[in-house]
């Protein structure tokens, strides 16, 4: 896609390299003092090339939850959501999942984080490796009244990205502006006040339903969540209480950018022939050397898995995590596929998660390098 606001991402563009919109931390914990208070204690995580508008932890090796906060609702304790959940957003209050760390602030190159009382969602002892990626929107909000009702957002138009925060009407369908400069591709929503399932939109999948990012069901036919196609300019919220009860509600926008991003889908072929790392597995072509990649079998019991480039920077890529889930990483082979200069390759296709034949999977991909620039590993 191309358009007159926004500029290619790329070595030689205004925009820059793909890092500068999106990257991948790895670190290790540190056994800060529990606490809720950043004042008493918290650490800097640096290792980014900008300033972060979405964050998104995870304990690689245990069983502790996601943590996923934003600029738009702010960096701080009572903010955090959890992707694997539908509880809402924590209320500050003693008790709240906030208790188990958060992040407390973010900065030019990173974030800060605080541990909590509980520590083990954002850091914890020198034994325990945690994964954060991290997206740059805007840096600030703006008002947008594109839509029925009033949004706030946050805009990256370069890497065709973009937070909303709006209050649900209570009545009939609504538009939300999104303040992107194409129509979305990927849309993921949650009412923050109350303990509703997250929905997503995808393109591939239609606007007439929904599938949860918090479960690992197949798409469900309900127009009360999207009801129309976005547009350039708007997505609807339709009259179900998820998406305009009378409440605060958040969405991450995103849209393809070429050699950046792409939001598609694969069918899988089920190939078992030959020995595991030589199996014929789908491919798919991205147009870029991939750096993160999200996906989804639209069927029941298939998980939302994540991938990326800095956990695995050698092929094959097995090392998942389970995005609806608060699973630990999972480094077995039955999930394997090779990051290619210019897409992926599913590799071992013993699991259905990845390549069972006939089903759809959809997908987000964001690159390392565009295709010309990038190298095979």
């Amino acid at each position: 896609m191309k358009d007159a606001d926004y500029a290619p991402i790329g070595p030689n563009s205004a925009a820059g390299t793909p890092d500068k919109h999106f990257d991948t931390v790895l670190y290790t914990g540190t056994s800060m003092v529990a606490s809720n208070d950043p004042a008493a204690s918290s650490r800097r995580i640096g290792g980014l090339n900008f300033q972060p508008d979405l964050v998104l932890i995870k304990n690689r090796g245990t069983t502790d939850g996601w943590v996923l906060q934003d600029s738009v609702r702010g960096f701080e304790y009572g903010t955090k959501l959890s992707p694997y959940d539908s509880s809402k957003e924590n209320d500050g209050t003693g008790g709240s999942d906030g208790d188990y760390g958060f992040v407390s602030g973010v900065f030019d190159g990173g974030f800060e984080i605080c541990p909590g009382t509980s520590p083990g969602q954002v850091d914890k002892d020198t034994s325990n490796n945690f994964v954060a990626f991290s997206w740059k929107a805007g840096n600030e909000t703006t008002i947008n009244n594109d839509g029925t009702l009033q949004s706030t957002v946050s805009v990256n138009r370069d890497a065709g990205f973009s937070i909303v925060s709006w209050n649900g009407s209570g009545t009939g369908t609504q538009t939300i502006g999104h303040g992107l400069s194409n129509t979305p591709e990927f849309i993921i929503t949650k009412n923050r006040d109350n303990t509703y399932n997250w929905a997503c939109f995808h393109k591939d999948l239609g606007a007439d339903g929904y599938i949860n990012l918090d479960q690992n069901n197949a798409w469900t036919s309900n127009a009360g969540f999207f009801n129309d196609l976005p547009t350039s300019t708007v997505f609807t919220a339709g009259s179900h209480s998820y998406q305009n009860g009378t409440d605060q509600l958040i969405a991450y926008c995103w849209h393809s950018v070429e050699g950046y991003s792409k939001f598609g889908n694969y069918v899988g072929n089920g190939d078992t022939s030959g020995t595991a790392d030589t199996r014929d597995g789908a491919f798919i072509y991205l147009g870029f050397k991939p750096a993160f990649f999200i996906m989804k079998g639209n069927e029941a019991s298939a998980r939302w898995l994540v991938f990326d480039n800095k956990r695995d920077p050698d092929n094959p890529v097995i090392a998942d995590l389970n995005l609806h889930a608060t699973d630990a990483e999972n480094t077995g082979t039955e999930n394997a596929m090779d990051f290619l200069s210019n897409g992926i390759k599913m590799k071992y296709t013993s699991d259905n998660n990845i390549n069972k034949s006939g089903v759809t999977y959809i997908y987000m991909a964001i690159a390392e390098m565009p295709f010309k620039y990038a190298n095979a590993r």
